[in-house]
């Protein structure tokens, strides 16, 4: 993969999270993630998103701390967070039920009309299966800063997950939230690697009635050109809140990142709402 190639892989992943779930374990993964959002919400009292990716035999949860009053304080202190929060996790994920590592990150936004308009990271925390602190390759903090993407390299199998998160809609309580990811052979922190030929859109909402229909259309929009078109549909739980959990999982050809990284304007049509990025 040469410079260009790279450049282009860096905007792209810019641009763009998160799971994807064996339908025969997809009840208790909801359940799962209900249970570690409302015992969350209920320990802090801010505003959070949870959700699981898996993908290529690896899995993961993110937790994604929403605006917190801890965005302006030590890091010291978003540290003893990130830690709690993972042995919540950890408490729903009995030994037998095996995932790779747990993600833990702060996120500064500002809206204007509900309209997302600044996104910034302030500190994002790994852990692994057992709620032990994981020190990221190139980072001594941990904190990433703006949309960077995350690369995680697994030794055991040799392949380097990489994912970004998106919030393509927020309200009072609720919000959609967009994860691109992909994996490649090898370590990708060390050296280039071969694109794969897929690539995964993963979509989490979290409100208080169900918003989406469960069977639907997936439309990618690049300046106007159709780049995706899929029928797809959405798995729905109700959390221990009492609100409306509703997940999504979409592969398409990996040929589609470029033109995604090179547009002008992206539409995400998920019918019946449009996000414009």
């Amino acid at each position: 993969m040469g410079a260009p190639t790279r450049t282009i892989s860096i905007l792209i992943l810019s641009f763009s999270l998160l799971w994807q779930a064996c339908a025969t374990n997809i009840g208790k993964t909801l359940g799962r993630l209900a249970a570690v959002r409302a015992d969350i919400t209920k320990k802090f009292g801010d505003e959070v998103y949870v959700h699981e990716s898996t993908f290529e035999k690896s899995t993961a949860v993110f937790i994604n701390f929403i605006n917190s009053p801890l965005n302006d304080k030590t890091d010291e202190l978003r540290a003893a967070r990130a830690q709690e929060t993972a042995q919540i996790v950890k408490a729903h994920y009995p030994p037998t039920y095996e995932i790779d590592f747990i993600s833990v990150g702060f996120i500064r936004e500002r809206t204007r009309f509900l309209v997302i308009n600044y996104r910034e990271g302030v500190a994002s925390f790994q852990f692994d299966r057992n709620a032990k602190p994981i020190l990221m390759p190139g980072s001594d903090s941990g904190e990433p800063s703006g949309l960077n993407p995350t690369a995680r390299y697994s030794p055991t199998q040799n392949k380097t997950d990489v994912s970004v998160s998106l919030q393509l809609d927020r309200g009072p309580g609720s919000g959609v939230t967009l994860v691109p990811h992909f994996s490649v052979l090898g370590d990708a922190n060390q050296q280039p690697s071969t694109p794969p030929k897929e690539a995964m859109f993963d979509v989490a909402s979290y409100s208080a009635t169900r918003k989406f229909p469960q069977d639907t259309k997936l439309i990618i929009l690049v300046d106007g050109e159709k780049i995706v078109e899929k029928d797809v549909s959405f798995s729905s739980s109700k959390a221990a809140d009492g609100q409306t959990a509703e997940f999504l999982y979409v592969t398409f050809p990996y040929e589609a990142f470029p033109k995604i990284g090179k547009g002008n304007e992206v539409t995400i049509e998920i019918a019946p709402y449009k996000y414009t990025l």
